[in-house]
C-alpha cells in the first residue's frame, strides 16, 4: 500500500522498481511506459540501475518488439523460462535467460509494463508471476492518476498562458460569464434538489435495513463496524453502540468449524480477502456462528464490497440470516425418513417372525400340557418354551421401529419401576456403578412399559459401551410441571442418563440418532435410533448433549398423565370352562392348524377359514343354522383381500352383540393400540 501514497509519478515509479526488486528477490526490475506507439524506460532496479535513480540513456522499444512490446499489444504477462528459445526476445547491456513482464492496465488499456530479468534460466515460479501480476494491478490505478494528473497540470499551464493573451478579451466574455453563472446557479439549484432526493432515498433505505428480518452490518474499510440493524444485535448478542468501531471479526464469531456450504473448490473467501481489493468482491457461504453468550447459530452469510466514486473498496455490507431452526427441521425430516423407511423393513420383518414363532410357541405349550413320562423329553421341551419367550423379544424391538400404528400404551402406568430394572441391568456383569434417583411423587405416563424399559436400556448400554475401564452411570428422573412447557397439559417426566465416558465430538452427536450410525467398534448403529423413535411415537422427545473426555447426558422426556395405573381384572380361578363354539379366520395356513388343536384340546368347536369373506358367509351360514359363534377369531390383516376389522364390521350388522379377538402378526391399524 506504501507504494500508493508516493506524491509524483517518478517518485512512485522508482520506489515500485527498487520494492518490488527486494520484496520479490529479483536480481533487475524495470519500468516501462507507453508513449505513443513505443515502450520508454522510466525507472529500473538492480543491475540495470547502476547511477541510482538517473537514467542516461533510457531503453525505447516499440510496442511491435520484443517479449515487453507484445504483452503491451496483449495486455497479458509473459513468462519466459530461457530466453535463447524466444525469438523475440532483444538483449541489452545486461542480458538474462530468463525474462517475466506484466502489463500496467489502467481503465482497460494497458499504459505501461513491469519487466524482470533474471541470470539464470527457469528462474521465476508461479507465485512470482502472481504477485507481480497483483502489484501491477495494484499500482496500474495509481499510475493512471498520475499519468493524468500530469496532463492536467501540463494542460493548466498551457491554460495559464492562454489566459495571458486572452485579457483583453475579458470585456466580450462578460456577457458569456453572466449566463454561465445563471447556469451554475441552476445547477446548484439541480444539486440541492439531487442531496434532497437523495437523503430522502437514504432514510428509505435505513428504514428497510432497520425493518429486515435479516441481520446487516456494514463496515469501512478497515473492516470496522459503521451500521448495525436491530436483527445484527439480537443474532450477534451485541448492541449497536457496543459494535460500533469494533472490528467485525469481534462482532460476527465463527464457531469454529468449516463452512457448512462453501462457496467454490478452494472454499469461501475470508471477509479480509474482500476488503484487500482482490478480485472476489462477494461471496455467499453457510457457518456456525457464535452468538455473545456462547450459544451457536446456523447461518447463510452474504458479504459483498462498497465501492467509492473511484472505485476504491470502501467497506462491507454483510446479511446474516439465521437458518438454525430450518436446518434442524430439515435434519429431522430427514431422520423421520430413514427411520420410516426402516419401519417398513422391519414391521414386514415382525409380521413373518411372529406367525412362525406363534406356530412354534404354541406347539411347544401344547406339547407341555400332555403328560410326559420321560423327564428328558419334558426339559428339552422347557427349553424350547423358554427360547421361544426368549425369542419373542425380538419382534417386540422391530416393532418399536416399525412404521404404523401407535404402541399400545397402559394408561397411567408407573415408570419407577422400570427404572429400577435398568440399574438392575446396569450393574449385571459390569465394571460400573450406577446411583438412581427418583422422586416419590413421579408422575405416571401413557407408556407402552416393554418399549420404554428397551428405550432406556439402550441408554444404559450406550453408557456402559463408553466406559470400557469401568466409570459411574447416573440415571435420575423428575417432574416437569406444566407450566414450564406449552405442549403438554400435565407436565412432562424427564429421565435423564449420565456417564463420565469419552464423551461424543460434536460432529457425530449430529448423527447419534441416525439408523446404523455407530462410533463404536461393537454394536449395529440401532440401539439409540430405537430409543429415539420409541420417545417419538409416544409424543416424547430424546436429546443428547456431550463433551470428550467428560461424559455424555441423555434426556428421555415423556408427557406426564393424569391417570393412575389401571388394574387388570383377573379371571376367578374357580371358573368353571365353558366349551364355546368358535370360528377362526387366518391366512396362514399353519396357524390356523395351531389354533384348531389348541382349542380343541380345551373342549371347543371350532370352524376355521382363510379369508374374511369365508369368515363371513361361516358366521351367516351358523347364525341360519341357529348354531351362531361364540366369539370369533380374527386375523387383522389379509395380504389382498378382507382383514379382520371389515368381517367384524358386516358380522355386527348380522349380530350386533359379536364378540370377537383379533389378531396380528404385526399391523399398523390402531385397532391394536385400543
Amino acid at each position: 500500500m506504501s507504494l500508493l501514497q508516493q506524491q509524483s509519478l517518478e517518485d512512485l515509479l522508482w520506489s515500485m522498481a527498487e520494492r518490488i526488486g527486494v520484496l520479490l528477490g529479483f536480481e533487475d526490475c524495470v519500468i516501462y511506459l507507453l508513449v505513443g506507439d513505443e515502450l520508454v524506460q522510466y525507472a529500473a532496479y538492480g543491475v540495470k540501475n547502476t547511477r541510482g535513480r538517473e537514467i542516461f540513456e533510457p531503453i525505447t522499444v516499440r510496442v511491435d518488439e520484443g517479449v515487453v512490446g507484445r504483452v503491451a499489444v496483449s495486455g497479458k504477462a509473459a513468462l519466459i523460462n530461457d530466453v535463447r528459445d524466444e525469438p523475440d526476445y532483444i538483449p541489452d547491456q545486461f542480458p538474462g535467460l530468463s525474462e517475466l513482464a506484466v502489463p500496467l492496465i489502467f481503465e482497460d488499456r494497458v499504459i505501461g509494463v513491469i519487466d524482470t530479468e533474471a541470470s539464470s534460466a527457469f528462474a521465476y515460479e508461479a507465485d512470482d508471476v502472481q504477485a507481480l501480476k497483483w502489484l501491477a494491478t495494484s499500482a496500474a490505478p495509481r499510475i493512471g492518476y498520475a499519468l493524468e494528473e500530469r496532463a492536467r497540470m501540463e494542460a493548466q499551464d498551457e491554460l495559464r498562458d492562454a489566459n495571458q493573451n486572452l485579457k483583453h478579451r475579458i470585456e466580450e466574455r462578460t456577457r458569456d460569464l453572466r449566463e454561465a453563472v445563471a447556469r451554475l446557479e441552476e445547477e446548484i439549484d439541480e444539486r440541492e434538489r439531487v442531496e434532497r432526493a437523495l437523503e430522502v432515498e437514504k432514510q428509505l433505505v435505513l428504514a428497510t435495513v432497520y425493518s429486515m428480518g435479516e441481520g446487516v452490518i456494514k463496515t469501512d474499510a478497515e473492516g470496522c463496524v459503521r451500521l448495525m440493524n436491530p436483527r445484527a444485535e439480537v443474532l450477534t448478542g451485541w448492541s449497536r453502540e457496543e459494535a460500533l468501531g469494533r472490528p467485525i471479526r469481534d462482532v460476527v464469531q465463527t464457531a469454529g468449524l468449516e463452512d457448512v456450504t462453501p462457496a467454490g473448490p478452494e472454499g469461501a473467501p475470508e471477509l479480509e480477502d474482500l476488503l484487500s481489493g482482490h478480485a472476489i468482491a462477494s461471496r455467499r457461504t453457510e457457518w456456525r456462528m457464535r452468538h455473545r453468550d456462547g450459544h451457536e447459530l446456523q447461518v447463510v452469510e452474504t458479504a459483498a464490497t462498497v465501492h467509492d466514486p473511484e472505485g476504491r473498496v470502501s467497506g462491507l455490507v454483510v446479511v446474516l440470516r439465521d437458518v438454525t431452526s430450518q436446518r434442524q427441521m430439515q435434519a429431522e425430516l430427514h431422520r423421520n425418513q430413514r427411520l420410516e423407511s426402516l419401519g417398513v423393513l422391519a414391521g414386514g420383518i415382525a409380521h413373518d417372525f411372529n406367525n412362525l414363532l406363534t406356530v412354534i410357541q404354541g406347539n411347544v405349550t401344547l406339547a407341555l400340557d400332555v403328560d410326559i413320562d420321560d423327564q428328558n423329553q419334558r426339559k428339552v421341551i422347557e427349553a424350547a418354551a423358554r427360547g421361544c419367550e426368549a425369542a419373542a423379544d425380538l419382534p417386540r424391538q422391530l416393532l418399536a421401529l416399525a412404521k404404523g400404528g401407535a404402541p399400545i400404551k397402559q394408561r397411567g402406568a408407573s415408570v419407577v419401576q422400570l427404572i429400577h430394572d435398568v440399574d438392575d441391568f446396569a450393574m449385571r456383569g459390569a465394571s460400573v456403578t450406577c446411583t438412581v434417583s427418583i422422586p416419590e411423587d413421579l408422575s405416571p405416563a401413557d407408556i407402552y412399559q416393554g418399549q420404554i424399559a428397551q428405550a432406556l436400556q439402550n441408554l444404559v448400554i450406550n453408557a456402559r459401551q463408553a466406559m470400557p475401564e469401568g466409570g459411574e452411570i447416573r440415571v435420575r428422573a423428575l417432574n416437569v410441571t406444566a407450566a414450564a412447557v406449552t405442549d403438554s397439559p400435565h407436565g412432562w417426566i424427564e429421565i435423564v442418563v449420565e456417564d463420565d465416558g469419552r464423551g461424543i465430538s460434536e460432529e457425530d452427536l449430529q448423527h447419534i440418532f441416525d439408523p446404523y450410525f455407530t462410533s463404536k467398534e461393537e454394536g449395529s448403529g440401532l440401539g439409540l435410533t430405537t430409543s429415539y423413535w420409541i420417545a417419538k411415537r409416544h409424543g416424547g422427545t430424546l436429546e443428547a448433549t456431550s463433551e470428550l473426555g467428560v461424559g455424555t447426558c441423555f434426556v428421555l422426556r415423556l408427557p406426564a398423565s393424569d391417570l393412575i395405573e389401571e388394574s387388570e381384572a383377573v379371571a376367578s380361578p374357580n371358573a368353571a370352562p365353558k366349551s364355546l363354539r368358535i370360528l377362526v379366520m387366518d391366512d396362514e395356513p399353519s396357524i390356523r392348524t395351531f389354533l384348531l388343536t389348541a382349542l380343541t384340546s380345551f373342549g371347543h368347536t371350532t370352524v376355521a377359514t382363510a379369508s374374511g369373506q369365508e369368515a363371513l358367509t361361516a358366521f351367516s351360514d351358523a347364525l341360519d343354522a341357529g348354531e351362531p359363534f361364540d366369539v370369533v377369531f380374527l386375523d387383522l390383516t389379509i395380504p389382498g383381500g378382507m382383514g379382520g376389522a371389515e368381517a367384524l364390521v358386516g358380522m355386527r350388522e348380522l349380530s350386533p352383540d359379536t364378540r370377537a379377538v383379533v389378531m396380528s402378526g404385526y399391523s399398523s391399524d390402531p385397532i391394536l393400540a385400543r
